[in-house]
């Protein structure tokens, strides 16, 4: 990768305009072309733009439909809005908060969920609009605000009316997440449209995603961990499988409908899994596994033992949105995690590392070695100036507890050592 990342927002119009008629989404049995899809963002960016909601402005979104969810989250972003994605677990009140703490202008909630959350848009002297997902809302119903105009976002497929897509400052806000803090309120934290790009292509590049690539996601999107790796498939061309609430069978099943070529599993997940017996031939097609927390030393053997062949990025997304290649061995140092893995033949070290090098668009034909001392990076420049320390500068991630290497040898020139700066970053 090299030069600047692409913006997020616009891959599912980059590739409808390359590949049409080709899958771009599935969930159960809905099935939508990269046309398809970009028509139904198109329409739900209208449906907002007709309520008033333009650039800078704060959508809520929190509602139980797979597609649409991701579908609201690319509309708001097609109009110069900025999402606000609800964890599915906040009553009203907490909804109620997120409201006044974002200064949200519109809510989306799927219609089921209308009824228990009213109270929320009650006295939100700024929400100007609800859009409900499924059967339309009468505008009059007697447990929403008086007043509040009311829209239905399945009507919009209909309308299929082009949006003609805003252009996002790269520092402005795509998503506003919310984390919980230690005292149970939930606070905005600002995602910028250029990192969440740049995030979305690196990991696409850790994970040698591309077009013919079918990526299952079971993360929700009101985190970075199911934002991500989607923004990354699409991005790379790739296929994605949305499934929620799966049973650890579901997600067995899943590989074989759906030829699973790259799976996303929190490590709630992936404990689930290995509990249950199965081999390497419940995944046919797999070839890479992200997992967005830490495990420990034995759960990583244990899965690596069912799939031995399969490429590993453990840790992709951290608490604060932000894509970090960190090793999964919680007591172990890093260098002597990566040791041990390549000492071990797993890929999982040189996937997660090799791709970051190579992924400045500064070097090329990255390896990785290990030894007792620990690991080492060879790299061949593309520009014969280039100095260790600007290299470093340009990998990001690179922070204690990570994976990282203890020396960086560019071809011709002798070895550096990471510098405590570049570490701490």
């Amino acid at each position: 990768m090299s030069g600047p990342a692409l913006p997020w927002q616009g891959a599912p119009a980059r590739w409808a305009e390359a590949h049409p008629e080709a899958e771009a989404l599935a969930h159960g049995p809905r099935r939508l072309s990269w046309q398809e899809l970009t028509a139904y963002i198109d329409s739900a960016a209208g449906v907002l733009a007709d309520l008033g909601v333009g650039p800078g402005d704060a959508v809520a979104v929190q509602q139980g439909k797979a597609v649409e969810e991701i579908v609201t989250l690319y509309a708001v972003a097609r109009i110069g809005a900025v999402a606000v994605p609800l964890p599915p677990t906040l009553k009203a009140p907490q909804v109620a908060a997120a409201l006044r703490d974002t200064a949200a202008v519109a809510i989306v909630l799927h219609r089921a969920r209308v009824r228990a959350l009213a109270p929320a848009l009650v006295d939100q002297p700024r929400l100007r609009a609800l859009v409900s997902v499924g059967p339309p809302l009468p505008p009059d119903a007697p447990f929403l605000p008086p007043g509040l105009p009311v829209a239905s976002l399945l009507d919009a497929v209909k309308r299929r009316r082009p949006q003609a897509p805003a252009v996002c400052d790269a520092g402005g806000p795509a998503v506003l997440a919310l984390r919980a803090a230690a005292d149970g309120t939930w606070a905005p934290h600002p995602w910028p449209h250029g990192a969440l790009s740049q995030d979305a292509q690196r990991l696409a590049a850790a994970l040698a995603l591309g077009a013919g690539h079918t990526l299952l996601s079971v993360v929700s999107y009101s985190v970075a961990a199911g934002v991500i790796p989607t923004a990354a498939a699409w991005g790379a061309g790739a296929r994605v499988v949305l499934q929620r609430d799966l049973s650890v069978l579901d997600i067995l099943d899943a590989p074989r409908a759906d030829a699973i070529t790259h799976l996303v599993l929190t490590p709630e997940h992936l404990h689930a899994l290995l509990a249950q017996p199965w081999t390497a031939a419940a995944w046919p097609d797999l070839q890479a596994l992200a997992l967005t927390g830490p495990v420990s030393a034995a759960t990583l053997a244990a899965l690596l033992d069912r799939l031995p062949s399969v490429a590993l990025w453990c840790t992709p997304i951290d608490a604060d949105g932000a894509l970090g290649p960190c090793g999964p061995l919680d007591a172990a140092p890093a260098a002597a995690a990566g040791a041990w893995h390549l000492r071990h033949g797993q890929p999982m070290a040189s996937q997660a590392l090799t791709g970051w090098y190579t992924a400045t668009g500064l070097v090329a034909d990255v390896t990785l070695s290990a030894d007792d001392d620990g690991l080492t990076i060879e790299a061949r420049p593309l520009d014969e100036a280039l100095t260790v320390e600007a290299l470093e500068r340009r990998v990001p991630g690179t922070r204690p507890g990570c994976l990282q290497p203890d020396r960086v040898r560019l071809t011709g020139g002798a070895p550096g050592a990471l510098s405590p700066e570049a570490r701490r970053r």
